[in-house]
């Protein structure tokens, strides 16, 4: 899946004119309000087929309801979701540090408000073994790829470094796309990759059939100190099986990706929206496999910011939240 910018992203923008008891019932009478635009990131990967589910599942899901899928990605988006009456979907931690007023946002995004969680993304740290690489701190003067500049998950990559005291003062930082990055990696010219992805990340995959892989693995202090940081790094790990040649499982940090919305969103479309993409997560499941073990009620964890009460009013009648 192609690295997002801060905010690898879905807009959806929403006509203030939908009557929330039309919305309910299940029926949009006005062309006007009947129609949203639903912005994505980059057509590689993952997110484009996703957005392209999703406008299927909500255009099912509420009759009478026109999703435009355009064009769509990066930080903009937060801050599109906290200045005007609109949907993005975000990487939690980009979601979080806009919350806070954390950089690259100068201002706090308090506007902003949870849906759903969509899917996990999980970090992986991956090195061939001739490399000689066996812990993070060997990272220490070594090429390593930590994402394209700006991406969200570079800034996570370089809590991560600093969580070992390293940063790109101490090794020799490149900032390669997925592809690039693989390709790179198969061919000697870097050392190790940073990215989030996932799981199984396809890259990862692809590197496994050429070279002897090892994963660096992170302490559960390190994972610790990451939630803290950051509510939107949710500690974990990887399991056993995953991967062919991984026979244990992988402590690492999911950084899900979340559907966010603007405060000002009806709430009644939003409860409807929300129920939506409860009730066809088992198609979503069907089309990608990575989603088939996901559970329902892990679209209700919380990654720092308030749940929009149109969300949360869902959530608490399936017994997901409090």
């Amino acid at each position: 899946m192609k690295r997002c910018l801060v905010v690898i992203s879905l807009v959806i923008s929403v006509g203030l004119m939908m009557d929330g008891a039309q919305i309910a019932a299940g029926r949009l009478e006005s062309a006007e309000a009947a129609e949203i635009k639903l912005f994505n990131g980059p057509p590689q990967g993952t997110w484009r087929p996703m957005a392209v589910t999703i406008q299927q599942n909500m255009q099912k899901g509420v009759p009478g309801l026109r999703v435009n899928i355009e064009p769509g990605g990066g930080a903009s988006n937060v801050i599109a979701a906290n200045d005007q009456i609109v949907w993005a979907m975000s990487m939690a931690s980009s979601s979080y540090d806009g919350w806070l007023g954390n950089p690259p946002y100068t201002k706090k995004m308090s506007n902003i408000r949870q849906v759903a969680i969509l899917f996990a993304q999980y970090h992986v740290i991956m090195t061939a073994l001739q490399t000689g690489i066996t812990t993070m701190e060997g990272l220490k003067g070594k090429r390593v790829n930590v994402q394209q500049r700006g991406y969200a998950s570079e800034l996570v990559n370089q809590m991560i470094l600093s969580e070992y005291r390293l940063t790109y003062k101490d090794i020799v930082p490149q900032f390669l796309g997925e592809n690039d990055a693989i390709d790179a990696l198969k061919d000697g010219h870097i050392d190790a990759n940073m990215a989030s992805g996932i799981s199984p990340y396809p890259p990862l995959v692809d590197f496994m059939t050429m070279r002897g892989t090892k994963l660096l693995i992170m302490s559960n202090e390190v994972l610790q100190n990451l939630a803290k940081r950051n509510e939107g790094l949710i500690p974990g790990k990887i399991p056993a099986g995953t991967y062919p040649a991984i026979k244990e499982d992988v402590p690492s940090i999911n950084t899900p990706t979340t559907l966010i919305v603007n405060k000002d969103v009806p709430q009644d479309f939003v409860y409807e929206i929300t129920k939506v993409l409860a009730n066809s997560l088992p198609e979503r499941q069907q089309t990608f496999d990575f989603l088939k073990k996901m559970k329902p009620e892990e679209m209700a964890v919380a990654v720092g910011i308030p749940f929009h009460p149109g969300a949360l009013k869902f959530y608490r009648e399936r017994g997901w939240a409090k």
